[in-house]
């Protein structure tokens, strides 16, 4: 793992306890890391959802986390530029004027980054005519998905759960 293990003891945590946090972070599953850490596997479950919820290892975990980012060199700026070059981008720009989509060295960088896929496919598309055909298939990243993201974090969109009805509590005999 490329992150700096912290002393375990500027949390408190004992050696196996840190290697938990490091392991948790390779996939977020606490049972697995729970196990990869050296922990019997007979009481995984349990013992890893007790261990998730005890500040130091939440404390370790954000350290370890943080840590990554930075190694990785991710900011929760870039990550907030990242979504909002997806979210705003002009893919009618990509286009001249004749409606011809632009060769891909002419896009900008945030259309450039937004594209999932670029295929070019020849085909005839009229039998017996003898030409080939050329068809540019771009698919662009979910604008959307960017949009309800970048909505959430500057909180113009709150998820709630109403709840209806009653409840009904029942003393057993």
């Amino acid at each position: 793992m490329a992150t700096t293990s912290p002393d375990p003891n500027h949390f408190g945590l004992n050696d196996r306890q840190v290697r938990f946090c490091e392991e948790y972070l390779l996939d977020l599953n606490a049972t697995k890391a729970y196990i990869r850490a050296g922990y019997s596997a007979s009481s995984a479950a349990q013992a890893a959802s007790e261990l998730m919820a005890r500040g130091d290892i939440r404390d370790c975990i954000a350290y370890l986390e943080k840590d990554q980012c930075s190694a990785a060199d991710v900011t929760p700026e870039l990550i907030l530029r990242e979504f909002k070059r997806l979210a705003l981008v002009r893919t009618d720009t990509m286009f001249d004027s004749s409606g011809n989509l632009k060769p891909p060295a002419l896009w900008t960088k945030d259309q450039s980054a937004c594209v999932q896929s670029f295929d070019v496919v020849s085909r005839n598309l009229t039998a017996g005519d003898g030409s080939t055909d050329v068809i540019l298939k771009v698919r662009m990243y979910d604008k959307t998905k960017a949009l309800d993201s970048l909505a959430k974090h500057l909180n113009l969109l709150t998820e709630r759960v109403e709840h209806t009805g009653g409840i009904v509590i029942k003393w057993q005999e």
